[in-house]
């Protein structure tokens, strides 16, 4: 690939990934859970069992909380070190899609698939966001590499090892969601009569030693964590609404469609006019596709699986599907490249990728100087402003607020109105019978909580100060010693 070089789509992949990465604060929910979660890693060295709020948080297996726990390391404890990992992650994932439609097409067609990954919109956000879900499409990304080498290969069975492995790895990053494009591929594979063996023993017992060891470490230690992995992770979370995660029978349209259609950016008018050419509304066309064992159908059957069975579920979020957009990516890649003018499309191509990558860094830059509630930093260096980074903070009924807690550096303590939430410590008024604190003492609540807590320190003759955060309320119990103004 010299004229279609990778070393050119590494530097565009970071000059996308790196600016304003850490300069936006943490965002509530998933970002300041996973950031807390490798924070109390590292301070207590529990690597293998993950707690939240120091209590036992087996929702996903470690990796993912190990790759932030090494940002952290390297890069500080900030939202820098917590995002750091994603920008490994994004840059080799776009290596790895467009390594994808060279072994699957051409060098031409991988070097746009690369450019479109790189350039478009879901990706990018995917990138900023501390989850799972950006290692994964890594591991996932891979994997079918690895299978589209050993589909290509003299001596496939190497690759198939690896596609396993890489599956396991994928398994250890975020658990049963990575087996949605390893069934993708098996039904590809069953439905192509490819003449090289899938299922190799090998490469199974890798992707075992690379994807279930901690589960089973876990539930020899915790036998009542199979309960919960099985009933909990894998039935309420996909067959019940328990999660409250736009579990509506209209969810996957009202979350997956508009992903689907903004995903590649500036790259929807070309999805569109392949689509319309290539007749890809036609069932028939889409049955002939999967039904031919080709390229176009692995695309296919990459996107079109987990798909159906994110659809399904009944715990759906946006993120979910970007461990499918490579798919989406080289497919706009071949799309271009079947253009009876191949030269100008090209041309057309790099304008549009630079126009888009100029776009999503101001967006990047804006996104992190808007003021949101969502995002915990922000909430923590004003509280931290006004009654001092040694105050005692305390969260009234925050359940969550994970990135506050992270920042602190320190346990928060949770209060409620009643005490008896599992999540909450104590009540706020046994909170406040407590003898007068040696530091001040400082309440974060949302503004709508803000009028039952002021009503109940007047109640009780407390001097306070009432400070306002970015869609919170603060309230100070200053120090015995110092004055404080009703």
């Amino acid at each position: 690939m010299a004229k279609y070089s990778y070393g050119l789509l590494l530097a565009l992949a970071l000059l996308v990934a790196v600016p304003f990465e850490g300069t936006r604060g943490l965002y509530e929910t998933s970002e300041g859970r996973y950031a807390e979660v490798a924070r109390e890693m590292r301070e207590t060295g529990s690597y293998l069992e993950p707690t939240l709020d120091y209590r036992p948080h087996w929702a996903k297996p470690p990796l993912t909380y190990w790759a932030i726990a090494a940002g952290l390391a390297l890069a500080g404890d900030d939202a820098w070190g917590v995002r750091a990992y994603n920008i490994a992650a994004f840059a080799l994932t776009v290596l790895a899609v467009a390594a994808i439609g060279a072994a699957l097409w051409d060098a031409p067609t991988g070097w746009v698939a690369g450019l479109v990954y790189i350039s478009s919109l879901f990706p990018a956000i995917g990138a900023a966001s501390a989850t799972a879900d950006t290692l994964l499409a890594l591991w996932v990304t891979l994997a079918v590499l690895a299978y589209a080498r050993a589909r290509r290969g003299a001596r496939p069975r190497g690759w198939v090892c690896a596609m396993w492995l890489l599956f396991g790895i994928g398994f250890a990053t975020k658990g049963p969601p990575a087996l949605l494009p390893l069934l993708a591929l098996i039904g590809f594979h069953v439905s192509a009569r490819r003449p090289f063996r899938f299922a190799d023993p090998l490469g199974i017992a890798l992707f075992v030693a690379a994807g279930a060891w901690w589960y089973a470490l876990e539930i020899a230690r915790h036998p009542e964590l199979a309960r919960y992995f099985l009933g909990t992770e894998v039935v309420a979370r996909n067959l019940s609404g328990d999660l409250h995660r736009n579990a509506q029978w209209y969810g996957p349209l009202v979350i997956y469609a508009p992903i689907l259609l903004a995903a590649p950016g500036w790259w929807v008018a070309d999805a569109l006019r392949i689509a319309r050419r290539e007749r890809l509304c036609s069932w028939r066309r889409l049955a002939e596709a999967a039904r031919s064992g080709t390229a176009a159908g692995l695309l296919l059957y990459w996107l079109a699986v987990p798909l159906v069975a994110f659809a399904l579920a009944r715990s759906r979020l946006p993120l979910y599907l970007l461990p499918l957009y490579p798919a989406i990516a080289i497919a706009i890649a071949r799309g271009i490249g079947l253009e009876p003018r191949a030269g100008a499309a090209r041309a057309r191509v790099h304008r549009v990728a630079a126009c888009s990558i100029a776009v999503l860094i101001a967006l990047k830059g804006v996104a992190a100087q808007v003021p949101s509630a969502k995002d915990a930093t922000r909430v923590y260096r004003e509280a931290a402003r006004a009654a001092g980074s040694d105050a005692r903070f305390v969260l009234y009924r925050e359940p969550k607020l994970h990135g506050f807690q992270f920042y602190a550096g320190r346990r928060a303590e949770r209060l409620s109105a009643t005490g008896s939430e599992p999540w909450a410590d104590r009540s706020l008024d046994a909170a406040l019978a407590d003898a007068e604190p040696a530091r001040a003492y400082a309440i974060v609540a949302r503004d709508a909580l803000a009028p039952e807590i002021e009503a109940l320190l007047r109640a009780k003759a407390i001097l306070f100060t009432r400070v306002p955060l970015t869609g919170r309320s603060l309230f100070v119990i200053p120090r015995p010693s110092a004055s404080a103004a009703h």
